[in-house]
């Protein structure tokens, strides 16, 4: 018997939390983004993850955190190993399994990936988009968007 739960069980266990994928390359853009959010919407009542690589510099780190820490009620921080390659779509898929491996073994919650160019262009968006997902796990759909 597997120590895996199941998709149905994982969903419901709790509200979605919410994974910051970032990069040197990205971070900039993502901290523009978080405060955007802020602006909007002041704090999240939702939990979130960052998620970065261990050669990301940790004043970055430190920055980003900070900024998603204003745009959430909980963040938690996830390391994951250099993958010793930059180049896409290698290095993208690897900071995805890497997170996607981690919310499965630790979290046990379904999650919404938000990476730096998903911008929010108004406000209630993330409240409206996990009220949406309720809708469609109630439905029987476990996943939503581009799969």
């Amino acid at each position: 018997m597997s120590n895996i739960p199941l998709c149905s069980e994982v969903e419901r266990a709790a509200s979605p939390v919410v994974v910051l994928p970032t990069c040197e390359r990205d971070c900039q853009m993502h901290m523009k983004s978080l405060e955007w959010m802020v602006e909007m919407d002041g704090q999240q009542p939702y939990d979130a993850i960052l998620s970065h690589d261990n050669s990301m510099r940790s004043a970055l780190v430190s920055e980003m955190l900070s900024r998603a820490k204003a745009a959430f009620k909980k963040v938690d921080v996830f390391t994951y190993q250099f993958p010793g390659v930059t180049n896409w779509p290698w290095v993208a898929n690897i900071a995805f399994q890497s997170a996607a491996w981690h919310i499965m073994n630790n979290v046990g919650r379904a999650w919404f990936w938000m990476e730096a160019d998903c911008v929010p262009r108004k406000p209630g968006w993330l409240r409206a988009w996990f009220a949406d997902y309720a809708i469609a796990l109630a439905n029987g759909k476990s996943i939503m968007g581009a799969v």
